[in-house]
């Protein structure tokens, strides 16, 4: 009976070990920044407005978590302000949504944010104004290379950051595109992450690495 017992405590002890490894390695691919090519010199500033991940699924009624819904009227507000003065200043808006392919990530997420499930539509309180919608399997809003060509056709240099979240897609996208050569913007009341204090902390660690902070109000000379 002890061996049985020894056994079986062997055998859990495997398992656990291997779903650990397994978990770490999902996550690291599921991060990771991807590296690209530098975008060429162009002679002009030509920014682009990205919409990053506000979805049904993060913060609308079937939200995986209760922070970013909770935060999420105001911020909503903000960002909507925002698109509607970028599509006035003829702005590109591209909108990012995240669909998880990974089936580690929808067991531990109940496939809230699977693909094709109803969370990983774009929350319907978001104006959407072009057709320029991406998906992504990454936090990294560049794994999806049509996103490299779009700004490339365009002659795309600066990002204007909108949100969420702070701490992993946005954070992600936003150290991708430094890598490529982007002059990268963070609006600052535009962007969540599952705390305020997650948030402000990431803000410093953006500004470390070269990444400007603006306040919406001031997010662009000549925004109504």
């Amino acid at each position: 009976m002890k061996r049985v017992l020894i056994k079986i405590f062997i055998g859990i002890s495997i398992m656990i070990i291997l779903s650990f490894i397994c978990t770490v390695l999902v996550y690291i691919q599921f991060s990771s920044i991807s590296k690209g090519n530098p975008i060429p010199e162009y002679s002009n500033e030509n920014p682009a407005l990205l919409v990053i991940d506000i979805q049904e699924g993060t913060t609308g009624d079937i939200s995986i978590s209760e922070g970013l819904n909770q935060q999420a009227n105001p911020f909503i507000h903000t960002v909507n302000r925002i698109i509607k003065q970028a599509d006035s200043l003829q702005i590109p808006i591209l909108y990012v949504y995240h669909e998880n392919t990974y089936w580690l990530l929808n067991l531990i997420t109940q496939g809230v944010m699977a693909k094709g499930a109803p969370g990983t539509a774009i929350d319907s309180r978001i104006r959407v104004v072009t057709e320029n919608i991406f998906s992504k399997n990454k936090m990294d809003a560049f794994s999806n290379s049509d996103l490299d060509s779009f700004f490339l056709k365009h002659e795309v240099n600066h990002l204007y950051m909108t949100g969420l979240s702070a701490a992993q897609c946005v954070d992600r996208t936003s150290r991708a595109a430094l890598k490529r050569g982007y002059h990268v913007t963070v609006i600052r009341d535009a962007v969540i992450a599952e705390t305020v204090a997650r948030k402000e902390e990431m803000l410093e660690k953006y500004k470390q690495i070269g990444i400007d902070i603006v306040a919406s109000e001031n997010w662009w000379e000549g925004a109504d």
